[in-house]
């Protein structure tokens, strides 16, 4: 009643927004679903790079590609869109900060680098030539894992103000998801590679803190031998250790002493002197994951520590070296060898990349520990306290590991 006569009220409600946004959730959650499948299916770095730019584009992207800095400067490995941009732009790391495109400037700089409308910026070449073929936003990511840069991934659209702040934290995200597939991938063909590199690594000065730890046993002239190292899934690091000469309560005191160690057990298996660690923090065999590096031995002493180290290439050697000068300061290169793993004592190389942390852990435990010998020197109760588990949790670990690893060995 209005005034003393029927009425009726209408409210009206502007829906655009929400429905927008709905669209757009919906657009982003099946363009994530795509990739998904797509960083899955793909079995090398090139398939996974020309998935990436394939799918974005398809989405709505009007140029997508992805590049790799060789000789100083941004060469395209996958495009997807016009690509007569990408063609004829330069793309010179050299450039002055102002000239630089920016795909460039994100790989320079490191960050993410959004346009948002082209036309709002100073004239340069490159932003020049972006408007001749249509573009008017851009938006540039680097792609990489831990300190390992792969390439930058660079996307254009012909509309202004297209790139919103949702679809740059999706960007953004998307990126870090291939700079890790990337890495996984590396790491597969890394570990199932016939041939490489083999090269010994020198860290002076006691840098290595085990160095630290050697030096602490006064008797004889020890040396450690660290026979691997993983990440137990809980933000520490699990490393295999045997003690060659000194005292092995000397040993054991002094590492429990060390702050970076959290634990120091002793492995029950026919070598009396063997040790499992627990570790806060990184260690320099942690240091080379990201660089597809598989760290066979690192004997450590009181003043220096060697890391016998294999690579698929020579490629990111100069990387690696780099890494490491910058935790632990003076490295040298002892040695570098080309070399067949096939022919490395007949051994046949069992590909292990699709174990989680806690499988790998579950399953060197196991063996370092003598759980597979006969009688066995520790149980899997035993394997499971000094780890910090459930049995149940222990086995459960266990037995995913060796279905991987048996079908990786027996699969067709």
């Amino acid at each position: 009643m209005y005034d003393g006569v029927p009425a009726t009220m209408l409210s009206i409600r502007d829906v655009t927004a929400k429905r927008l946004k709905e669209v757009r959730h919906r657009r982003e959650r099946n363009l994530n679903r795509h990739l998904q499948r797509a960083l899955v299916a793909s079995r090398s770095r090139e398939e996974l790079e020309d998935a990436v730019v394939t799918e974005l584009a398809e989405q709505g992207y009007d140029l997508v590609w992805f590049g790799a800095a060789v000789d100083g400067r941004l060469q395209p490995r996958a495009v997807a869109g016009d690509r007569r941009y990408v063609d004829e732009v330069e793309l010179s790391l050299e450039r002055t900060a102002h000239e630089c495109e920016p795909s460039v400037w994100a790989t320079r700089t490191g960050t993410a680098q959004v346009i948002a409308d082209l036309e709002a910026l100073f004239p340069t070449d490159w932003r020049n030539l972006a408007l001749e073929r249509g573009f008017r936003a851009a938006i540039a990511l680097p792609v990489g894992y831990e300190d390992v840069v792969y390439g930058v991934l660079a996307a254009y659209r012909t509309e202004p103000d297209s790139i919103d702040d949702a679809e740059r934290d999706f960007l953004r995200d998307l990126a870090a998801t291939v700079g890790y597939a990337i890495h996984h991938t590396n790491a597969r063909k890394a570990l199932t590679a016939d041939h490489g590199v083999e090269a010994r690594i020198e860290l002076r000065d006691g840098s290595h803190y085990l160095s630290e730890v050697v030096a602490a046993v006064e008797t004889s002239e020890p040396e450690l031998v660290v026979h691997s190292t993983y990440s137990n899934g809980d933000g520490e690091l699990v490393q295999y250790a045997t003690l060659r000469g000194g005292s092995t309560e000397e040993f054991r005191d002094a590492a429990a002493a060390h702050p970076a160690v959290r634990e120091v057990v002793p492995v029950r298996r026919a070598e009396a002197d063997s040790f499992q660690l627990t570790v806060d923090g990184e260690t320099p065999e942690s240091t080379l994951a990201p660089f597809n590096a598989r760290v066979r031995s690192t004997q450590v002493t009181a003043d220096r520590a060697v890391l016998r180290i294999e690579l698929p290439s020579r490629e990111n050697l100069d990387a690696l070296v780099e890494g490491l000068e910058d935790r632990y300061g003076r490295v040298s290169v002892l040695s570098l060898v080309e070399r067949e793993w096939a022919d490395r004592d007949g051994a046949l190389t069992v590909d292990t990349s699709a174990l989680t942390e806690k499988q790998a852990v579950a399953l060197e435990a196991a063996y370092r520990h003598g759980y597979f010998e006969q009688p066995r020197r520790s149980s899997a109760t035993d394997i499971a306290n000094v780890l910090g588990i459930s049995h149940s949790t222990y086995l459960q670990h266990l037995r995913a590991a060796q279905q991987k690893v048996f079908a990786a060995f027996y699969g067709d």
